[in-house]
């Protein structure tokens, strides 16, 4: 099978486009709490971490349960850096974390 030239420009942006929105699994993601939302009552809430991904500042969402989001919580007073590992998912313009876990407020010793 033999594809033409004029075809190449298209298959180029279609996997470009596919790799860009393809899901990151086990990505280490490090950042700082830039919002905090979790409805009263409510077991779980949304969290907006600012990170670099691909060498751009971006925000990314992540929704957290109790501890998880105590810890979140935590790092967003203290002014201090917060990790987690999961699946980072683009959708559109925005990113998510999926099934986050190992979710850490970061030290000053950790931070250097």
């Amino acid at each position: 099978m033999t594809v033409e030239a004029e075809f190449i420009p298209v298959l180029e942006e279609a996997s470009r486009i596919f790799k860009e929105t393809e899901p990151q699994e086990d990505f280490t993601l490090l950042g700082f709490v830039e919002r905090l939302n979790r409805p009263l009552g409510s077991e779980k809430g949304e969290v907006s971490i600012r990170a670099i991904i691909d060498e751009k500042p971006r925000t990314v969402h992540v929704e957290l349960a109790n501890p998880e989001y105590e810890v979140a919580l935590q790092a967003h007073r203290d002014v201090r850096p917060i990790s987690f590992v999961g699946e980072l998912i683009k959708e559109g313009r925005s990113y998510q974390l999926k099934n986050p876990r190992h979710v850490r407020g970061l030290t000053v010793e950790e931070e250097e």
